[in-house]
C-alpha cells in the first residue's frame, strides 16, 4: 500500500487520505482539524476570514469534496461580503418587528448582505428584494422602499429608525457604521469588522478597558438604572477585586 508522511502530524499514511494544501501534503484528519475548521468559522464570523495556510489564503474551491453544496454557496456569499470595502456595502436597513414570550414587542435589524450600494440619487432608485425579510430596500440607502419607488428620497428615512433609540435599540458601530441590535445581555460589542464598543454609548472599548466599571455611565450589562444588570455588575466587580 502506497503511504507519505503527513507534513502536519508526520504520520505515515495511506495516499488515498492526501490532501494538498498549497503544495503541502497533509492527511484528511489535519486538513479537517486544521483548515476545514477555518473555514466554519470563517462563515460564521469576518474575523476569522480569510482561511490561511502560513501566508497563503485558502479557496473553498481547491477543497469541494470537504464541504457540502449549500455550505459553498453561503461561504461565496460571504466571501463577496467580506471582499467588499466596508462603505460600499449593503445591508437591509428593515425593522423587524417580533413578539416575545412575554407579549412584549423586540426589534431588530435585518442586516442581511444584498451586494454593493449604488450611487445615492434623487428619487427613483433601484430597489432589490432582501432574500431574507422579502422587503423591497432602496440599492443606495438601504431604506424599505414605499409603494411607487418614484416616491422615494434616499435620507427621507434614516435607516428605518426613526422611532427606535440608539444605545436601547440599535447601535452603530464606530469604525465601518454597521448597526447592530442585541435583546439582552453584555454591552461589550463585537462587531463583523473586529471593532469592540459599547452598545449603551457607541464608543470604542474592549472587555478590559475599564469601560463598564461600576461608577461609569455605561454598566456592562443590561441598560442604565435597570436593577438587575447594576447588581450583576457589583458582583462581578467584587469578584474581580478578590
Amino acid at each position: 500500500m502506497s503511504t507519505f508522511n503527513c507534513q502536519a502530524c508526520i504520520d505515515d499514511t495511506p495516499i488515498e487520505q492526501m490532501v494538498l494544501v498549497a503544495g503541502d501534503s497533509l492527511c484528511q484528519d489535519c486538513f479537517i482539524v486544521g483548515y476545514k475548521s477555518q473555514f466554519v468559522s470563517a462563515l460564521k464570523s469576518e474575523i476569522d476570514y480569510p482561511p490561511h495556510y502560513a501566508s497563503e489564503i485558502l479557496d473553498i474551491d481547491d477543497f469541494p469534496s470537504f464541504f457540502d453544496p449549500d455550505f459553498i454557496r453561503a461561504y461565496k456569499v460571504k466571501v463577496k461580503e467580506y471582499t467588499t470595502p466596508i462603505p460600499d456595502r449593503l445591508y437591509c436597513n428593515n425593522n423587524i418587528e417580533t413578539r416575545r414570550p412575554d407579549f412584549t414587542m423586540s426589534h431588530a435589524i435585518c442586516s442581511n448582505f444584498l451586494g454593493t450600494k449604488a450611487a445615492p440619487q434623487d428619487k427613483g432608485t433601484d430597489s432589490i428584494l432582501c432574500s431574507s425579510c422579502s422587503s423591497h430596500v432602496c440599492t443606495s440607502c438601504a431604506d424599505q422602499m414605499p409603494g411607487d419607488q418614484e416616491e422615494h428620497t434616499c435620507g427621507a428615512v434614516i435607516d428605518g429608525l426613526e422611532n427606535q433609540t440608539r444605545g436601547v435599540d440599535y447601535q452603530i458601530c464606530p469604525a465601518c457604521q454597521f448597526k447592530i441590535s442585541l435583546r439582552d445581555g453584555c454591552n461589550h460589542m463585537t462587531c463583523r469588522c473586529g471593532h469592540s464598543f459599547c452598545y449603551i454609548c457607541g464608543k470604542s472599548a474592549t472587555f478590559s478597558s475599564g469601560h463598564w466599571d461600576p461608577g461609569n455611565p455605561c454598566p456592562r450589562y443590561s441598560q442604565p438604572r435597570t436593577e438587575p444588570g447594576r447588581i450583576y455588575d457589583i458582583e462581578m466587580w467584587q469578584v474581580r477585586a478578590q
